[in-house]
């Protein structure tokens, strides 16, 4: 459901109205609550929100969402990036869902795309950013593999 809430919030639906159907059971009314807790309009896209509801049920401390960083190429357009998550002794991860579709089609539109991602992950490590962690809609659907790479770059599990 988190894909759905972080559009309908993202489109300015009034989430805390959801508190107002009626329901039928407690465990109900704890599910529409936890939904509203994690609900964020600033995820992108149906994709990340998926990877983030992963990352919640995995336990993992939750990451900032679209966090902007200094352009070299053009200041006044700041790089996003998907996911950041700033930890203990000056550890910055950045997490990015890498969708298939932004690629391309062709071989030239393909070495494009990745020849911009390593200038741009270069960049980001220049910043500060200590660990880059790149993973997609396979690693989302199968979930060990996103816990695996989070593992790796050191992401706590809260709970």
């Amino acid at each position: 459901m988190l894909p759905i809430a972080d559009s309908a919030a993202k489109a300015g639906f009034d989430m805390a109205s959801l508190t107002q159907f009626p329901t039928t059971r407690f465990d109900e009314t704890n599910r529409i609550a936890r939904l509203l807790t994690y609900t964020d309009p600033l995820s992108d896209n149906g994709g990340k929100s998926r990877a983030r509801a992963v990352m919640i049920a995995g336990g993992y401390m939750l990451p900032h969402l679209q966090y902007p960083c200094p352009n070299p190429d053009n200041p006044a357009f700041p790089l996003r990036v998907d996911f950041i998550w700033f930890l203990p002794g000056d550890v910055t991860v950045v997490g990015e869902y890498d969708g298939m579709a932004k690629y391309g089609n062709t071989w030239t539109e393909m070495n494009t795309h990745v020849t911009k991602q390593c200038k741009r992950d270069a960049y980001l490590r220049k910043r500060g950013v200590t660990t880059i962690v790149h993973f997609s809609f396979d690693d989302v659907i199968h979930r060990e593999l996103l816990y695996r790479k989070l593992d790796d770059a050191g992401i706590p599990r809260m709970h």
